[in-house]
């Protein structure tokens, strides 16, 4: 089974990115990094910000499900976190060497991440990057941790057209190695901003940047953090999905998805929309690089399941697919399959979820369903506690 894909002119074994994150910012953790079958690490962002240099300023909260701070053993419902702590040039370079030393022993492929105040510094940081034998540079446009007023950065420019342009532009124009640009999830039209980029000579982008966010302390009745954090975590999958088919069926464009992954599973589904690589970033932080090999396991047993040779066949594959108005069967209806378990059930949700009047709870405590008024939405189904005691015809 081949897992190799073919990204801005460059073969990486397999699909799978480490996103840049503090990971890769000392030898040690990059090691495990490099060595755990991944097949590309984007480093820590290199800056020319002094504030954003300072690795005291890095804060991370788990939120489970109730946005509450996680505890071990439950499920994580977000990632909080103020993970700005880049790197200077000159400490960069240093470690980049010994980087790309290891990664070249390991088959992986090293992509620089920059994120700069002034024009001539991102053309400057870009030239250093490629001169120290970085192969691929990212450009952090949506960083969601960074909006200062007197210097466009971070979120700021992926919001402006004319700054995102010229800042793209410039970079490409800098260097001959492809460029990627890493996009904001909080624009007004995603595809509009991937036309920009490329058009500005990008090779590639990656979707996406996490959400700034924000979450207060009501017995204090102040915010947990003092400026808006980055927010992420599996809850934007679907999101980023949507982002990135959008993308694919409207720009020729190389595109690298991020955001929400942690799964096998998760990265399929970001190729079966388009992306031909995928960077898993949270995930790793918080699960350690042993999920690398059970997520490249469980890729390729989906592809020897489903009978393909490379699991870039699976790019695009579920584009064009997607459900239309005019497909939807308006004769299905929901029925109850099992009255047993309706006579089981004490509180009937599936009565109170009905917002179309079709589902009743009769005397002896059975529950009725009304063809007439039944449009199957579906929502019932998903409420009932008893698998198996509705169906839809």
């Amino acid at each position: 089974m081949d897992l190799s894909v073919q990204f801005c002119g460059l073969s990486l074994k397999n699909p799978l990115m480490a996103g840049s994150s503090d990971c890769s910012r000392s030898m040690v953790p990059f090691r495990k990094i490099v060595e755990s079958g991944i097949g590309a690490v984007v480093l820590k962002s290199v800056t020319d910000v002094a504030s954003l240099q300072k690795a005291s300023i890095t804060r991370f909260l788990c939120l489970n499900g109730e946005l509450e701070p996680w505890k071990c053993g439950q499920p994580i419902g977000g990632f909080y976190s103020r993970g700005g702590a880049m790197l200077r040039e000159e400490d960069w370079v240093k470690i980049a060497r010994q980087q790309l030393l290891l990664a070249s022993e390991n088959n992986v492929r090293l992509i620089g991440n920059i994120c700069a105040s002034t024009l001539e510094n991102w053309t400057h940081l870009a030239r250093v990057m490629e001169d120290t034998g970085i192969g691929i540079l990212e450009l952090n446009l949506g960083n969601p941790h960074y909006a200062a007023p007197q210097k466009p950065m971070g979120a700021r420019i992926a919001q402006s057209e004319e700054i995102l342009a010229e800042v793209v532009g410039a970079v490409v124009q800098s260097v001959s190695v492809p460029v990627i640009a890493k996009l904001s999830t909080q624009v007004g039209d995603i595809v509009q901003v991937a036309r920009i980029v490329q058009r500005a000579g990008a090779s590639a982008v990656t979707m996406s940047h996490r959400f700034q966010g924000l979450l207060v302390d009501i017995q204090k009745q102040e915010p947990r953090s003092s400026t808006l954090f980055g927010y992420g975590g599996r809850w934007m999958l679907p999101i980023v999905l949507g982002y990135v088919a959008k993308i694919a069926r409207e720009i020729p464009i190389t595109i690298c998805g991020s955001g929400g992954v942690s799964t096998g599973s998760d990265v399929l589904q970001m190729m079966m929309v388009g992306a031909r690589t995928v960077q898993v970033t949270t995930a790793l932080m918080l699960k350690g690089m042993d999920l690398v090999p059970e997520m490249l396991k469980d890729i390729e047993g989906f592809c020897v399941q489903h009978g393909l040779n490379k699991v870039d066949e699976l790019i695009g594959s579920a584009l064009g697919k997607e459900g239309a108005l005019d497909r939807i069967d308006e004769d299905a209806h929901a029925d109850i399959r099992d009255k047993s378990f309706c006579l089981r059930c004490v509180n009937k949700p599936c009565v109170g979820a009905c917002y179309f009047d079709a589902i009743h709870s009769k005397e002896d405590q059975s529950v009725e369903i009304s063809t007439d008024h039944c449009i199957a939405c579906g929502l019932c189904l998903q409420v009932c506690p008893f698998p198996g005691a509705i169906t839809e015809c």
